[in-house]
């Protein structure tokens, strides 16, 4: 027996939608079908909810906004598909509109398209006058709501909940040194000339471990047990970065280098993380350590 119908989630599941989407708006982030759907089952009570309906959800949200802003970009486009992160097909009215396009010069350029716009989301200044013109209420970010943002002390500056770095985690400490010690965990099998934590990059980034076996030059970034979803994508970032940077350093262009760049994390990436590294090339593997600390699982 179903326990909601369309309609309902089209109506009482604007709001939150809107307040997941704002929570990361200024960096663009996309959120899957699914991360909308879990919320909607938590904020209105309901068992279930097929990822299936939130694309009618998004488009929902579109056409309230334009039915009292039509100069507001498309946000409804941050909601993707997790299984190539892009969003679903029904977000193409909204793009031949924004653009003012037809069908097939769209689906000529549909990923130019579509960043484009999200570029204009991320760039618009105004989201929280359209929130209160939507439900008459000022926007207050909810951190129950916004994505997880556990994010371990790694001493790195860029982290965004505990900046310029500072003591990292027991649990960060002890992965890192577990990977240093045990190259095999990540793959290598060939002796290592050199093994090391806080490698440091020319562009002031640190890798946290750095292996040089032969030619090759590995860099690994490690995520603990407390790092949550935002931490894990950011990791995949961070991966994308550090390999970028080898390979400038290294003189030789990028089919030439051999340099790699490796996540190693201590619990499984969700499946839209899982199809964000593999669409940017990043290697990623499990490596347990922190089993039994107490720590966030």
């Amino acid at each position: 027996m179903a326990t909601y119908t369309k309609e309902r989630l089209q109506a009482d599941g604007l709001e939150p939608t809107l307040q997941l989407l704002l929570s990361g708006v200024t960096q663009g982030r996309r959120v899957p079908y699914g991360r909308v759907a879990s919320l909607l089952e938590r904020e209105l009570g309901i068992p279930k909810v097929f990822s299936t309906h939130i694309g009618g959800v998004a488009g929902a949200l579109m056409e309230r906004i334009w039915a009292v802003d039509d100069s507001v970009p498309p946000i409804n486009l941050l909601v993707v598909n997790a299984g190539n992160w892009e969003p679903g097909r029904g977000s193409d009215e909204f793009l031949r509109e924004w653009f003012e396009i037809g069908d097939a010069e769209l689906q000529r350029h549909r990923k130019d398209y579509v960043q484009e716009a999200i570029n204009e989301v991320r760039s618009f200044k105004r989201w929280r006058q359209v929130y209160r013109q939507l439900f008459g209420r000022d926007y207050v970010p909810d951190p129950s709501i916004a994505p997880d943002e556990e994010f371990d002390r790694d001493g790195q500056p860029d982290n965004p909940r505990y900046g310029r770095g500072g003591e990292e985690s027991e649990e960060h400490k002890a992965l890192k040194a577990h990977v240093r010690d045990n190259p095999a965990c990540v793959g290598i099998r060939k002796p290592v000339e050199s093994a090391r934590n806080e490698a440091r990059l020319l562009s002031g980034d640190e890798m946290d471990v750095e292996f040089l076996v032969g030619p090759s030059r590995i860099g690994i970034e490690v995520k603990s047990i407390r790092s949550g979803d935002a931490d894990l994508e950011r990791g995949i970032y961070q991966c994308v970065k550090y390999l970028a940077v080898m390979i400038a350093e290294s003189g030789f262009t990028e089919d030439q280098a051999d340099c790699r760049s490796i996540l190693v994390t201590e619990r499984p990436l969700p499946v839209a993380l899982q199809s964000l590294a593999r669409r940017l090339g990043v290697k990623h593997t499990v490596v347990s350590v922190n089993v039994g600390t107490g720590a966030r699982r």
